[in-house]
């Protein structure tokens, strides 16, 4: 079962920190890991006149501090014993979050999810980046997402899966390990939060429109007869898929956290948001790599747009292997 030994959380200046502060409190105290709490400063060209020689002993550094103490005391009841550490780094902020998190082992990176503000987009450009790049996953956390235990509403986490086998051998294999990352981050987290866990993987009829349009007229129940065998073709390799996950983690998982199955017809960045919805998931945990054996490729414009779709808390996890291009 996937449990984190170092988290790695981000303070924003634009944001609210609490509730994301309090997600990362829950899972380090839930895992037994350490967090550490960072602020990043954008570097100046006087940064060292400004620090001095002793970078801990300097204003700037005891100010932040200070800040990240504030910070802590205002969900105290959350802080009993976890180990916290802090630091301040001075950089370009993703970048430097990166580096701090390949340098420290870091198993999960978490932030207060930044606005575009008119764009209407709910992630910002920065967050947008550190999801791209960041080899370690990304979660970052929406005000909504966090429910006391005296709300009626139970916490709801939905991952999301790619069950096509339809991809050459190499590509197959670093998918299906994405897959069974996803799952099991999602399980950890639904475990820890006692949340509802529902698996999502959709599917495409690519040829659907185009047979049933005027041009081929393709019969009506050829073409019903061809969606009806794509979706048995998908089903059955999202049954082996949870089969193979499932041995993995463990039979007793299945049993207890009981996850609800959906499989779903049409285009993932429309369909996961909608169904993300229609829950009301408070977390979506999603692969965000698009293609493997290219250096330095970033994610795909489906994961992306489905990111941009989403109104939820997401956990963004890499496929193993990844390498960061900042690192």
């Amino acid at each position: 079962m996937w449990l984190p030994s170092k988290l790695l959380f981000i303070v924003s200046e634009e944001n609210d920190n609490k509730n994301a502060l309090i997600q990362a409190l829950i899972m380090a105290k839930n895992a037994q890991a350490s967090l550490t709490i960072a602020t990043v400063l954008p570097s100046i060209l006087n940064t060292d006149a400004l620090v001095g020689c002793d970078f801990e002993d300097s204003e700037l550094y005891q100010s932040m501090m200070q800040a990240h103490q504030t910070l802590v005391n205002s969900v105290s009841s959350y802080a009993e014993n976890v180990t916290i550490n802090h630091k301040l780094l001075l950089g370009m902020p993703f970048i430097e979050v990166i580096k701090e998190a390949i340098a420290d082992n870091i198993d999960l990176v978490v932030k207060a999810a930044d606005s575009e503000g008119l764009l209407n987009r709910v992630f910002g450009s920065e967050d947008m980046r550190l999801m791209r790049k960041c080899p370690v996953p990304v979660w970052l956390v929406q005000p909504r997402s966090h429910r006391d235990k005296s709300s009626a509403g139970k916490p709801v986490v939905l991952a999301t899966v790619d069950a096509s086998e339809d991809y050459p051998e190499q590509e197959l294999a670093t998918r299906q390990s994405l897959n069974f990352k996803v799952i099991e981050i999602a399980v950890s987290i639904a475990l820890a939060e006692g949340a509802e866990l529902h698996l999502l993987s959709v599917w495409t009829a690519n040829y659907e429109s185009s047979m049933r349009g005027p041009l081929i007229g393709t019969a009506k129940d050829k073409v019903d007869q061809y969606v009806d065998d794509l979706k048995h073709q998908h089903d059955e390799s999202l049954n082996r898929m949870l089969e193979q996950t499932y041995a993995m983690l463990g039979d007793d998982v299945e049993q207890y956290i009981k996850p609800k199955v959906i499989s779903l017809k049409g285009s993932p960045r429309k369909k996961i948001a909608e169904y993300a919805q229609q829950i009301d998931a408070t977390l979506v945990v999603m692969g965000t790599v698009a293609r493997t054996g290219v250096a330095g490729f970033i994610m795909g414009n489906t994961a992306e747009n489905i990111l941009l779709h989403l109104q939820q808390s997401v956990i963004a996890v890499k496929p193993q292997g990844f390498v960061s291009p900042v690192a």
